[in-house]
């Protein structure tokens, strides 16, 4: 069990390394072309998790019962969560396809023609692909002009149905 935690204390202060890195080479902004998350929630999680992380390391530290760790670990994952979706969770569209990247950093390219359905309005939006899902997050920025710019697109490629 002493393995485990030391393993995933290990793992979030990556998680989190890795997100801060990131964010200082190339910040990615919300373009004309481009749906992302707020840097808000970055922050968010770069605080949750180094806040949270470092009563995990002082207390594999220094003490024998690491049972102690356990709550201060769960809300570290939170934390680090937040920073891996940052990170992840994007669309990039263009004038014939666009990409849509998910938390677990899975790419995946569809053209405007393949949407069969959009749901939701301002909360969570779903657009619906065949048997593919993108959800768009009701803090995403960029996510109106993206459904509008479907929307339209749709239109074109279905005769305007």
């Amino acid at each position: 069990m002493d393995y485990i935690l030391r393993g995933l204390t290990i793992l979030i202060i990556i998680v989190l390394t890795n997100g801060i890195l990131s964010i200082l080479r190339k910040p990615v902004e919300a373009s004309a072309q481009a749906v992302v998350l707020p840097k808000l929630l970055f922050w968010l999680g770069v605080i949750g998790a180094g806040f949270f992380v470092i009563p995990c390391i002082i207390i594999l530290l220094t003490t024998e019962s690491n049972w102690l760790i356990l709550p201060f670990l769960a809300f570290s994952c939170l934390g680090a969560s937040l920073i891996i979706a940052y990170c992840n969770c994007r669309i990039q569209y263009g004038e014939t396809t666009f990409i849509s990247k998910n938390f677990w950093g899975i790419k995946r390219e569809y053209t405007y023609a393949e949407i069969t359905a959009i749901r939701g309005k301002d909360r969570d939006v779903k657009v619906y692909l065949g048997k593919h899902r993108v959800r768009i997050d009701q803090l995403a920025v960029g996510k109106y002009e993206f459904l509008s710019f479907a929307k339209k697109h749709y239109r074109k490629m279905h005769n305007g149905n």
